[in-house]
């Protein structure tokens, strides 16, 4: 995304995509690190969101199961 002229709001989004793939391991935890480049001269609100999408190559579809809660 990137916003021209004297636009207030987002200049920029990054973002990492790999074909490869990240190994994510069970039982480890991951840290998320968001930088901001501030140059309103203000302190202001902020938020990072990750989307992981993951690959369980053993995953089996349950069975649909009618009738039961």
């Amino acid at each position: 995304m990137d916003n021209s002229g004297d636009k207030i709001g987002i200049d920029r989004v990054d973002y990492y995509s790999s074909t490869e793939g990240v190994l994510v391991f069970k039982g480890h935890q991951y840290e998320l690190i968001s930088v901001y480049n501030n140059t309103s001269g203000e302190n202001q609100d902020a938020m990072a969101v990750m989307f992981p999408y993951i690959l369980d190559r053993d995953y089996t579809k349950p069975a649909l199961t009618r009738g039961k809660s």
